[in-house]
């Protein structure tokens, strides 16, 4: 009986995968999150001052386009995520 071993192949694409599948979930909580704050400061515009809800999307546009970096620097500069802001 033969037992099939995964090849490092295999194990360096599993990882890719599943880093991949990371990258969507975060950048989805991300983009979640600056629309839930667009919407929020769209509502919220005319009967309160904003500036403080304006200052927090500043805050997760930066931590995205930090972790856009983060990542491309940790895929040694492959071009699997790109996205201009």
């Amino acid at each position: 009986m033969t037992l099939c071993h995964p090849t490092l192949t295999d194990e360096l694409l599993q990882d890719l995968t599943q880093r991949m599948m990371l990258a969507t979930w975060l950048v989805e909580f991300y983009l979640s999150k600056c629309n839930e704050l667009d919407d929020i400061v769209a509502s919220e515009s005319v009967s309160h001052d904003v500036d403080n809800l304006k200052a927090e999307r500043i805050i997760v546009e930066d931590d995205l386009r930090q972790f856009f970096e983060t990542y491309k620097a940790g895929n040694h500069g492959s071009h699997l995520l790109t996205m201009a802001f």
